[in-house]
């Protein structure tokens, strides 16, 4: 369960940060007196008993489905819920995940020096919820797995999955290191710990309900953090909005700031956000997201029916267009560089017979390198963007350190001029910048948001050539295709389960009847056979 760890610690420190932040802006500005360290706003007592008492809610919510219902005994208890979830968990899980703490802390600072081009990232993110929808969602609900890894080997054998499953850990691995680091630095600010004292706080509460309660634990305490992050945020919305002297003022601020440049249409690639990079990062996202990626995927099999599992997301796919995952570079380049080529080796097994083994390692090994590469390189070149022009007018000065960048000073002057602050990137380049532009490798200066792109689409297409030439696949089983390409695709090439003939008068309903020949489990309901459950998945269940 390390993915879940990994964005279970992020949401927590997200929700220590936003519930306390709220109350701290809230008392700040209608007058009361704060504690100060070094000049400093820190959490008074009441701060740490809401941030206490969350962290003591989540692990109780452990506790509880440690010792109620299943007792999480069984894996299917464990992992999946039990597959019987209502929707409403479901769908504020999906949303929890969606808004992490490197969004809700790197959107502001993605909008403010470069603007709200950003904000059509959920049309592309909704396109790609869409086809998940109807086309990787029904196979991974068809052979209920527990995993989305676990549908590779099926479908290629175990050294893809074993080969996927250890680049996740790494994936997971490095998106935790900037999930967490960004928002410890905001913590640690604000209340007066430790960058490692916050981490280990949180770190220990969270394995501790995820390790007790399973998946159920994980989802309602979902449930719980992402009400009071919301209700958080809409706080420091209204009380901000309200301060400045209504929304509409906040808006026309930010027209003239330059910072609602929506429609930005131009096709240079290299600029960080346009309408075609916006929409086409946020598909890569969100396809990766949903259709490959283990945090969201097990998230839609713990409900009873498919149907259920395409609304839930089709429902959290109506936040996302109001909430966008706001990613800064690094956790986006982070996250896409290896789910970009998974997505494609899963996809291409769902859409093709022709894939095999062979082509899919190549191909999935090849996208990551080029992916890696491209990543790599845009960071130690350094291509320099162009930022909006940025004011210190209501800033604190004469603070010895900034709030997320304890190293830094703020400017020590409330009259400090507007062309004074402005950043190099802003001026337009001398000739000497412009000869370094060109010196840059072209795929360097993409757009972070298009560093995904190259790798995604070279593992499918090489996957797909090198599996045709050492001969494709045969004998597929038609579980493990898309059901729309299923009439698609030639009958010889899949693999129809066999038909049982068995007397149903002599089964109970609920009995299991064995198929050993391709290690399915009929199971019998109301006098009729249902496919569902694997083999070696009711073994496992019945050792428990």
């Amino acid at each position: 369960m390390l993915d879940h760890l990994a964005f279970r610690l992020v949401l927590e420190v997200d929700v220590l940060l936003f519930i306390s932040s709220s109350q701290s802006m809230i008392r700040f500005y209608t007058g009361n007196k704060r504690t100060k360290m070094q000049d400093r706003e820190v959490f008074e007592i009441w701060d740490y008993l809401v941030v206490g008492a969350m962290l003591l809610l989540s692990g109780a919510i452990g506790v509880y489905f440690r010792f109620s219902g299943g007792k999480q005994r069984t894996t299917n208890e464990y992992l999946m819920a039990g597959r019987n979830m209502g929707m409403l968990p479901v769908i504020l899980s999906l949303m929890a995940t969606i808004q992490t703490a490197v969004g809700t802390l790197g959107f502001p600072g993605e909008v403010y020096l470069y603007g709200a081009q950003l904000y059509l990232y959920p049309l592309g993110f909704t396109v790609a919820l869409i086809i998940c929808t109807f086309v990787h969602t029904p196979v991974y609900f068809g052979i209920q797995v527990t995993s989305a890894y676990e549908y590779l080997e099926k479908r290629f054998g175990k050294l893809t999955r074993t080969i996927i499953s250890g680049l996740f850990v790494i994936q997971m691995i490095l998106f935790m290191s900037v999930g967490l680091y960004s928002p410890s630095i905001a913590l640690s600010a604000v209340s007066g710990l430790s960058h490692i004292v916050s981490i280990l706080a949180v770190g220990i509460v969270c394995a501790f309900y995820c390790t007790l309660g399973g998946m159920k634990a994980v989802l309602w305490t979902d449930v719980l953090q992402s009400i009071l992050m919301f209700l958080a945020l809409l706080s420091v919305i209204i009380k901000g909005s309200i301060d400045m002297g209504g929304f509409q003022e906040v808006l026309n601020i930010a027209e003239k700031g330059g910072r609602l440049n929506f429609f930005n249409t131009t096709f240079d690639p290299t600029l960080r956000f346009t309408v075609w990079s916006a929409l086409i990062g946020g598909f890569m996202y969100g396809m990766t997201t949903c259709g490959a990626n283990q945090t969201q995927v097990q998230r839609l099999l713990t409900v009873s029916t498919l149907r259920r599992s395409q609304l839930a997301l089709c429902i959290a796919m109506t936040y996302i267009v109001g909430n966008i995952k706001a990613i800064i570079p690094a956790a986006f380049v982070v996250f896409t560089a290896i789910g970009g080529p998974t997505l494609s080796i899963i996809t291409l097994g769902m859409l093709t017979t022709t894939s095999n083994q062979k082509g899919i390692i190549v191909g999935l090994l090849s996208g990551i390198a080029l992916n890696a590469w491209i990543g790599t390189g845009a960071i130690i070149s350094d291509f320099p963007q162009i930022k909006l022009p940025q004011s210190t007018e209501f800033c604190p000065a004469n603070s010895s350190e900034s709030l997320f960048f304890p190293t830094m000073s703020y400017l020590n002057s409330t009259n400090v001029t507007l062309t004074t602050i402005v950043t190099e990137a802003t001026i337009e380049p001398t000739d000497g910048i412009s000869i370094l532009k060109e010196e840059i490798f072209p795929l360097f200066k993409l757009s972070f948001l298009l560093h995904p792109v190259p790798g995604t689409i070279l593992t499918f297409l090489l996957g797909y050539i090198v599996s045709f030439i050492t001969g494709g696949d045969t004998n597929v089983d038609e579980n493990l295709i898309c059901p729309f390409m299923r009439k698609c695709l030639s009958a010889n090439t899949l693999k129809t389960e066999d038909k049982v003939q068995i007397a149903v008068a002599a089964l109970p309903d609920g009995a299991h009847y064995m198929d050993n020949h391709n290690g399915f489990v009929n199971t019998l309901e109301n006098g009729h056979f249902k496919n569902g459950k694997l083999k070696e998945h009711i073994l496992e269940e019945s050792k428990l």
